[in-house]
């Protein structure tokens, strides 16, 4: 357990002096933080805080960014309406970075991760995906806002079976 952002932000800061000196390394510290209440707030401030620890020990890396679990391409979960699902956080919590170095990251999975959500509209075809696409805000990080977007993960649902499983 780390007992605090500093201790976050000095771990962290270990790892860049110790792969600094590799050129092929990309720093990414937390795969799909997420929370409620002020979690965006907070994480958007410890990792600013570690943007600027990173730059100022001389690392110019890659760093990935990512908030929350990805973008759920099933028109399912979550609500598209809810702009903290999306990837509309890019523009809302604006990282400075002197190198210009930011990597966005997000997960795209099709179905709603096998948490028992059945109501909704299964995306099959393609034209699905890309309407999903769209409420996420997919496209737009790229074409608006010209922001490079990484996408780490994407799978199917294989918990599903027969007619299900051979769709995903």
């Amino acid at each position: 357990i780390i007992p605090s952002q500093q201790a976050f932000i000095d771990y962290y800061i270990s790892v860049v002096n110790e792969l600094k000196v590799y050129p092929n390394v990309l720093f990414e510290f937390w795969g799909e933080p997420h929370g409620t209440g002020s979690a965006q707030q907070d994480w958007y401030s410890v990792w600013q805080n570690l943007i600027n620890a990173i730059r100022g020990n001389g690392s110019e890396h890659i760093i990935v960014v990512q908030w929350d679990y990805g973008a759920w391409v099933n028109l399912i979960y979550p609500p598209p309406n809810n702009p903290a699902s999306t990837m509309q956080w890019i523009q809302d919590f604006p990282f400075s970075d002197s190198t210009g170095n930011l990597l966005y990251s997000t997960h795209l999975y099709r179905h709603g991760g096998g948490y028992g959500v059945k109501e909704g509209v299964d995306c099959w075809e393609y034209t699905d995906l890309l309407q999903a696409f769209q409420l996420e805000k997919i496209d737009w990080v790229g074409k608006t806002l010209n922001k490079p977007l990484f996408v780490g993960e994407c799978g199917a649902n294989l918990w599903n079976t027969g007619t299900e499983l051979e769709h995903e």
